[in-house]
């Protein structure tokens, strides 16, 4: 198993390379929606850090009175259908009762695994690799808050809390922690709501060219997005080479622009 933790624990979160996973909780479906062949867990075994999770709400029963459930997704969000609804039982939530969003997914996605099985994952993968941490990255979810609340419970003192850039944190600071992290439009949703990075809830943004890097921003900053196509026509030693090129070339990037030295 690969400890990322043996490269020192003085290293800063921003000194090091580690895996990460898209559409982590996709371990299941038809060969175009599936993306993962393992689980949390076994994915963190393997050396993932960092875990892509899109998070929607969903009923497993037509049945009216059935409650809502919250699960990894894979969908493009613009074909998704979103609805409302008040005071509806949610799963997570013992059933308690709240306004929730349910998503229809068009006919080429699929729902994956359930937020609290993913947490639980998580958790028992620091639990039992103490020198090790987890950061959980939610993005293009509905129900911000519930999430927000659902981490907080499940996590507990596992979960990574604190203020200031996670970029400048060391291995020694996040070891044993699971770090939740919420893009803008997450943080925008709940922050009123105290889920702060104090109560365990960063934030995530990205620097599109590089610059604007805040000691000050309580969460991850990174630079650039996306990998390679996989509909470009190259082999898969191809496809490698390629994403680690332009891999490279963001990174050089945040090495001349980003403040961390």
């Amino acid at each position: 198993m690969i400890l990322y933790y043996t490269l020192g624990g003085g290293k800063r979160l921003c000194d090091i390379v580690f895996a990460g996973s898209h559409d982590a909780g996709i371990t299941g479906g038809d060969a175009n929606v599936q993306t993962q062949d393992l689980d949390i867990f076994a994915q963190a075994k393997a050396g993932v850090r960092l875990f892509d999770l899109r998070i929607a709400g969903t009923k497993d029963s037509t049945k009216s009175s059935a409650p809502v459930t919250l699960k990894a997704f894979h969908a493009d969000p613009k074909l998704t259908h979103l609805k409302e609804k008040k005071n509806k039982a949610v799963f997570d939530l013992g059933g308690r009762q709240t306004d929730v969003t349910t998503t229809k997914l068009p006919l080429d996605g699929a729902f994956g695994m359930r937020l609290v099985d993913m947490l639980q994952q998580a958790k028992d993968f620091v639990k039992y690799n103490t020198s090790e941490f987890l950061l959980l990255k939610f993005d293009k979810c509905t129900n911000w808050a519930i999430i927000a609340e659902i981490c907080v419970r499940e996590l507990g003192t596992f979960l990574f809390t604190g203020t200031g850039s996670l970029n400048e944190k060391t291995l020694d600071q996040l070891k044993k922690h699971v770090v939740v992290l919420f893009t803008p439009k997450g943080i925008d949703e709940v922050a009123g709501q105290g889920y702060l990075s104090t109560a365990g809830i960063w934030g995530c943004k990205r620097l599109e060219d590089g610059t604007g890097y805040n000691s000050g921003y309580d969460g991850l900053q990174f630079v650039g997005k996306g990998g390679t196509n996989a509909l470009n026509g190259d082999s898969d030693i191809g496809k490698i080479a390629s994403n680690i090129e332009k891999q490279s070339g963001l990174m050089k990037i945040g090495a001349r622009n980003s403040a961390p030295r």
